[in-house]
């Protein structure tokens, strides 16, 4: 797992997307964010454009009511639909209805 964040944090998209598919696998507590939720970030950061439409999603999904969430989660999503990842494509079209 080290080996991955250390790829991760070097720029590596699927390495971070690896992180995170291990971390959802672990329970969170009510009490804090998931600790695959700031590896979902970070894949996202490193160009993922499945991490970037999954991240905006997320953010919708936990903040729907947060205007600046929203706004970061529609930022996610045309840097997802600019890599014509499809998912986002139509997210995109749904919330601009």
């Amino acid at each position: 797992m080290q080996e991955l964040r250390e790829k991760a944090m070097a720029g590596s998209a699927s390495a971070a997307m690896e992180v995170v598919d291990i971390l959802y696998r672990e329970i969170a507590s009510p009490q804090r964010p998931h600790p695959a939720e700031a590896w979902l970030m970070i894949a996202a950061e490193n160009g993922s454009a499945s991490a970037q439409h999954a991240y905006a999603q997320l953010l919708i999904r936990n903040s729907p009511n947060d205007r600046e969430a929203v706004v970061r989660a529609m930022y996610w999503l045309r840097k997802s639909a600019d890599k014509k990842f499809a998912p986002a494509i139509k997210m995109l079209a749904r919330l601009n209805e």
